[in-house]
């Protein structure tokens, strides 16, 4: 839960969340339920610094900025770990019915296993690269 039931009507609220609480309140926006949920119950701690980042991609507003159908590169297929975390959080997020979109994940996965900026040139319009590169 998010709340410690032996803690509610505390004078202080934020002492009455649990670890899980006070991780989902951490986040102003970006699905905090889902992304306080996954950090709390520890499920980042089997990601390397390159999934984490790529994992966060999920919930920014630019996810769906990407068109790759005519690229001459696949986006990648994530590790085992990452793939574990990205099915539990579009799990979660169909269950609050929150639409999901891999796209960005996978191409900020791609830019962290190879730093070429051609390949992510190769999936955006010119305009949309400045986008990228603040995600």
């Amino acid at each position: 839960g998010f709340v410690d039931g032996a803690q509610e009507g505390a004078a202080d609220p934020a002492k009455s969340l649990t670890a899980r609480g006070r991780a989902c309140a951490a986040f102003a926006d970006g699905q905090p339920l889902i992304i306080g949920t996954l950090i709390s119950d520890g499920w980042l701690t089997q990601l390397t610094l390159p999934e984490v980042c790529s994992w966060l991609c999920l919930f920014l507003q630019e996810r769906r900025l990407a068109n790759t159908a005519n690229s001459e590169y696949e986006l990648p297929t994530p590790g085992p770990a990452l793939k574990e975390v990205m099915n539990v959080t579009f799990e979660m997020a169909e269950k609050l019915e929150v639409e999901m979109d891999d796209t960005l994940c996978l191409m900020m996965l791609d830019w962290c296993t190879h730093k070429e900026i051609t390949r992510v040139a190769s999936w955006l319009d010119a305009h949309m690269l400045g986008v990228f590169v603040k995600a």
